[in-house]
């Protein structure tokens, strides 16, 4: 997949030809837990130097581009940070560790060198657009909290007072003079920390007179201040100290945002580098969940390219997510679909691996009469890639569904959770055989707009009620349902 060349191109840069002031940039491995890694924690302000191969280009950033699918994950679950947290902890030991500075150096280094490099190549791949910069600084600040929670109480103060932030502790006189400003501004907010079980007056008041507080300017806080949750004087806000990480991660955000945007517009540098455009669309497609798992094989099916035909499209239907499925039905009905509907199952149907000629027999066959044709067949034929611009275009994801136009009368594109009443998500789901909690579960998350976990609950219901993965496409879907129904065929026959 890579070329180990050292062939020279304007949009590369080979460590050989570097002039002499730029080789001092670099750093030794030695040096590096005295420089760069000196924290075990990061926030990424120095990109890194020295060379890697392509290899760990790849899999360091994969192994990180799982961890932030899996955040991603849990908040589509409506997981809280303790139950996201506590999910995450096995798979960070697993891809993406972090120990303590009391072990070995060498092993040190190669954790944070990881870390370090596979963050910044990230960056490379989700810059390109607003949705990608949002999703990937929302889950890279999760992590970087999940982390900063992991660390130890003396870790925490080093890291602190390693990073430049226009903070300041405030001394006693200070706490004094504005005693009773600060206690009124801060009241609920310790209220909420302290939790309902300890909360009563007295012990709100103890928590107070031991809290030690940050002066802020007031900008860095704007939250705390919409919500007057800090007494401001002179431009500056009082936060009491355990508002600490959310100063931190605030920062973090920010920072992130702003540098994704700066590194959007080197991207352009990178167009002859034939070495990692390919590695970074893939990351950068891969970002959506149901490509990433079936480009690495969770989703495989291992099933042959022939057997999936023109004859045997309606038969495997019933493995299909509720979108597809309602085209499905659309179709038969009609004999006909409307142009986004077409669009919509085309593209699903060349993403399950249905060959062009059993496609055009397929549409053929549903289109009756119609001129197909002349009407049809070039849009078909052009969806492949085999006339036109001959581009070979991806099945639809989610987001992609969802945000189509609404359906009109005998319309039947778009996600079946958004476009239909609850009144026809339950009939539907009782034809399904499904029971009248998994319905209500399913409904209720219809109700709040969660679409996908709606499908996902459906997905899980099919799988024999095994956990899946949020469903984020419709072929991930069909992949996993029609992979769990070979398995169980399988295991019947043994």
């Amino acid at each position: 997949m890579f070329r180990q060349s050292k062939r020279i191109t304007s949009g590369r840069k080979n460590f050989d030809n570097y002039s002499a002031k730029d080789k001092n940039l670099y750093v030794q491995d030695g040096d590096l837990l005295s420089s760069v890694y000196s924290q075990r924690l990061n926030l990424y302000d120095i990109p890194p130097l020295n060379e890697i191969t392509l290899e760990e280009f790849e899999t360091w950033a994969i192994d990180r581009l799982k961890i932030l699918i899996e955040i991603e994950s849990c908040q589509l679950r409506g997981r809280n940070f303790k139950e996201i947290s506590a999910h995450l902890k096995p798979i960070l030991a697993k891809l993406l560790p972090l120990t303590s500075n009391s072990k070995d150096s060498s092993l040190l280094i190669s954790e944070r060198k990881k870390d370090h490099y596979s963050h910044f190549i990230l960056r490379l791949a989700f810059c390109r657009s607003e949705e990608l910069r949002a999703r990937f600084v929302k889950a890279e600040t999760i992590l970087f909290k999940i982390r900063y929670d992991l660390l130890s109480i003396q870790e925490q103060k080093n890291f602190v007072k390693s990073i430049d932030l226009p903070w300041q502790f405030i001394d006693n006189d200070e706490k004094l003079k504005f005693e009773k400003q600060l206690y009124d501004s801060c009241y609920n907010l310790i209220k909420l920390n302290l939790g309902a079980s300890n909360s009563n007056e007295e012990i709100i008041k103890k928590t107070f007179e031991n809290e030690i507080f940050l002066k802020v300017p007031f900008k860095y806080v704007l939250n705390l201040v919409s919500s007057r949750s800090v007494f401001i004087n002179d431009g500056y806000c009082y936060v009491p100290q355990f508002l600490q990480l959310n100063l931190i991660t605030s920062e973090f955000s920010q920072k992130l945002d702003e540098k994704l945007i700066l590194t959007m517009k080197t991207i352009p540098r990178l167009d002859e580098d034939d070495r990692l455009l390919p590695v970074l669309n893939n990351l950068s497609n891969g970002y959506v969940l149901d490509e990433f798992l079936t480009q690495k094989g969770s989703g495989s099916l291992n099933r042959d390219s022939d057997e999936l035909n023109a004859s045997n499209l309606n038969q495997v239907s019933e493995f299909m997510p509720l979108c597809m499925q309602n085209l499905m039905y659309g179709l038969k009905k009609h004999n006909h679909l409307k142009y986004n509907g077409r669009q919509q199952l085309g593209r699903f149907i060349k993403e399950l691996g249905l060959p062009l000629n059993e496609a055009l027999l397929f549409w053929k066959n549903s289109l009756k009469g119609l001129n197909f044709e002349k009407d049809y067949a070039y849009n078909i034929k052009h969806t492949y890639g085999a006339v036109g611009g001959r581009i070979k275009y991806r099945g639809m994801n989610c987001t992609n569904i969802m945000n189509q136009p609404k359906p009109h009368s005998s319309e039947y594109h778009g996600c079946f959770y958004k476009e239909n009443s609850i009144d026809d998500i339950f009939a539907k789901l009782k034809m399904m055989q499904m029971t009248d909690e998994q319905i209500n579960q399913i409904t209720d998350s219809v109700r709040e707009g969660k679409y996908q976990i709606a499908c996902t609950m459906v997905l899980e219901s099919k799988c024999g009620g095994k956990t899946m993965p949020i469903v984020t496409h419709p072929n991930f879907y069909f992949e996993e349902a029609y992979k769990y129904s070979k398995d169980v065929s399988a295991n019947k026959e043994s």
